[in-house]
């Protein structure tokens, strides 16, 4: 099985995360106490988590792109081992419509 993407809360346990967490903090801090304008730290927030979704976005996409890879394969490994029984087979030297009409005849 794949491995699957990081929770959030993974994602904000690993160093990079926490570096992160601990930005926006201080960002989100600055433009409430020194800039006064609240929604310049939100904007960081908010493009940090977009980042996070859009990570979780590919990984599911990525997903689903070897799920249907996956599927051909097994389709195509199917499709081989039937062509390889039938031409093991031996053939009827009698085909489908002679033998349809034969039954008609009856």
């Amino acid at each position: 099985m794949r491995n699957s993407p990081l929770t959030f809360g993974e994602a904000m346990s690993t160093p990079v995360g926490l570096g992160l967490t601990v930005l926006s903090v201080f960002v989100l801090l600055y433009s409430v106490i020194i800039a006064g304008q609240i929604l310049l730290g939100l904007l960081l927030i908010a493009l940090l988590v977009s980042f996070y979704w859009t990570y979780r976005l590919f990984h599911a996409l990525d997903g689903i792109a070897d799920g249907f890879q996956r599927i051909a394969d097994a389709q195509q490994a199917s499709v081989e081992r039937q062509t390889a029984h039938q031409s093991t087979e031996p053939q009827n030297e009698t085909s489908f419509s002679e033998t349809s009409t034969n039954r008609e005849q009856s």
